[in-house]
């Protein structure tokens, strides 16, 4: 029920109070939705079932008849579990010494799986009184077997059951041949003629599978795919991270008309425990005034992050940085820095391995610490080959590039294609003009008096 279930056990309570009341000697149990009654006789029992009823359904309760039971509880609540014994098949099979070919008994046998295959043991010693082998799977069965000879039983409730163990014992008590009893376990990947029957059943008997479906990002493409959303639609739609859905609709060759490459170039790698791998980086902070270098390092594991401020940005106030940061925060087993003077000074790396740190260089250098800003104004000539006529054109103005495709400027427009079909424009330079033939001897007949003048 989806409502509490202390109101809904409250609400019950006040409506069979009455019932239990007016009954007397009648109990009542319930719980929830379930309710348990009893009585000294069935007349008592009849009139507190009516009296329940009318008080839930004057309440608007819908009852089901079907789960009204006049059964003994024991009795009612083993249909159940005794469910598996459906089909009530008792099943034997051999194999037939003459033609050695696999031969079959079937009865139908009411009663629980135990009880069918118990009847199947009786047939098989009934049907079969030179030696053999019997070989089960049910432990329940193979311990009846091997405890039946001179068994004494007691009288049991269920007739079948007990015509059943007598005959089994009479058989196994006056038996002359001898067998043997084979439990084994029947739902394995051992080898066997068994199992392998049991695997070929199941694999019939089970559900069957469905495809796994593909992760996030490739139901995210398969979606753009489709539907062509934006990268705002991509990140609601999915949970991606902006980044992500950016390099989605960047790869859509339908979007590469508005859209360009939008994926970082690399991941950074994080630790898999506190100080293992921290990251060291200067920013500026114009308001500190003359101590505007902060430098900040940040363990990339926890989070932990310290900075300080200092005058400079020099090797030396890089070394202050991180013995404070030690201090505070403890001494990683390596440090990522990027390549810049500061962290590439012999000082510096001097200063690390007195400390036992390993040091990685693992971005750049930033230009925009010179004052300086990146932008691509060059754009060289490229030459391009067509991908449906196969022939090279150009040159064009090559406009970005990426991720192994390039975007060219063409006269029809910007156009993106593989940067294997992207090749350097070389002009071809022009040869200087051949002399003519007198001006070479005339020229030759010159240097040769200056020779012999000399």
């Amino acid at each position: 029920m989806k409502n509490s279930p202390s109101i809904c056990q409250w609400y019950l309570s006040s409506l069979l109070s009455p019932v239990s009341a007016a009954v007397g000697e009648a109990i009542i149990l319930h719980y929830m939705d379930d309710a348990l009654m009893c009585a000294p006789n069935d007349d008592l029992l009849s009139h507190a079932l009516d009296l329940t009823i009318d008080s839930l359904v004057a309440a608007g309760f819908e009852l089901q008849e079907e789960k009204i039971q006049r059964m003994l509880p024991w009795k009612y609540l083993g249909l159940e579990i005794d469910a598996s014994g459906a089909s009530h098949k008792s099943v034997i099979t051999w194999k037939d010494p003459q033609t050695q070919q696999w031969e079959k008994d079937i009865v139908e046998v009411e009663g629980s799986p135990q009880v069918a295959e118990l009847a199947a043991i009786v047939r098989a010693f009934e049907n079969f009184p030179e030696p053999f082998s019997l070989v089960t799977d049910l432990a329940y069965v193979a311990g009846v077997v091997s405890r039946a000879e001179q068994a004494v039983l007691s009288e049991v409730s269920n007739s079948a059951l007990f015509n059943l163990l007598s005959k089994l014992v009479n058989l196994i008590s006056h038996r002359e041949q001898q067998f043997y009893v084979i439990l084994i376990r029947s739902h394995t990947d051992l080898p066997g003629f068994i199992a392998k029957g049991n695997r070929r059943a199941d694999a019939l008997a089970a559900p069957v599978e469905m495809a796994p479906l593909p992760d996030i990002f490739e139901q995210a493409k398969i979606s753009h795919q489709l539907l062509l959303q934006n990268a705002p639609g991509l990140v609601r739609q999915f949970h991606l991270t902006r980044e992500q859905a950016r390099a989605i609709v960047s790869m859509c060759p339908s979007c590469q008309q508005h859209s360009l490459p939008a994926l970082s170039a690399g991941a950074n790698p994080r630790g898999l425990n506190s100080c293992e791998v921290w990251q060291t980086d200067v920013t500026h902070i114009m308001s500190f005034g003359r101590q505007r270098y902060v430098p900040v390092s940040v363990d990339t594991f926890s989070g932990a992050v310290y900075a300080s401020a200092h005058t400079g940005e020099k090797s030396s106030d890089a070394m202050k940085h991180l013995i404070q940061a030690f201090t505070f925060l403890g001494i990683p087993k390596s440090i990522k820095t990027d390549n810049g003077s500061t962290y590439t000074s012999k000082e510096f790396r001097s200063f690390l391995q007195q400390w036992g740190v390993e040091h990685k260089n693992w971005h750049p250098l930033l230009p925009d610490r010179e004052n300086c800003q990146l932008q691509l104004k060059a754009k060289p000539p490229v030459m391009v080959k067509d991908p449906a006529t196969r022939e090279t054109e150009g040159p064009h103005d090559l406009i970005t590039w990426g991720h192994g495709h390039s975007c060219v400027s063409t006269p029809s427009g910007p156009k993106w294609v593989p940067a294997k079909w992207v090749k350097p424009f070389i002009p071809k330079t022009a040869k200087p003009p051949a002399e003519a033939p007198q001006v070479a001897s005339a020229a030759w007949r010159k240097r040769k008096r200056r020779t012999l003048s000399f």
